[in-house]
């Protein structure tokens, strides 16, 4: 008999939203609106992918910032708040590797 460890449940809530809206938060710890996100991949339990093109200007110099995903889809009566750190790969297509907390 094979043990399979049970995913968290935000892993479908995720899934079944798959919409965000992505905010970093800046050095003065203001909460700054990036973009509305789609087609997040688990790296793990505890990493999401994803790809955005827009960053705000301000905070271009930096590829590690703390940020957060508010994650909502109309017709479902749920939401979901993740915050962590964001970690941007500029020369990869900027993939973002958002570690929850």
């Amino acid at each position: 008999m094979e043990h399979q460890t049970e995913l968290p449940a935000y892993f479908d809530k995720v899934i079944k939203m798959d919409q965000a809206l992505f905010y970093f938060y800046n050095e003065i710890n203001e909460k700054l609106p990036v973009s509305i996100l789609r087609g997040f991949i688990f790296k793990d339990e505890n990493t999401l992918q994803f790809k955005t093109n827009f960053f705000p200007v301000t905070e271009l110099a930096w590829n590690v910032v703390a940020a957060e995903l508010d994650f909502f889809r109309k017709g479902i009566p749920y939401s979901l708040k993740m915050q962590g750190v964001a970690i941007i790969n500029f020369t990869d297509q900027s993939i973002v590797e958002f570690h929850i907390k």
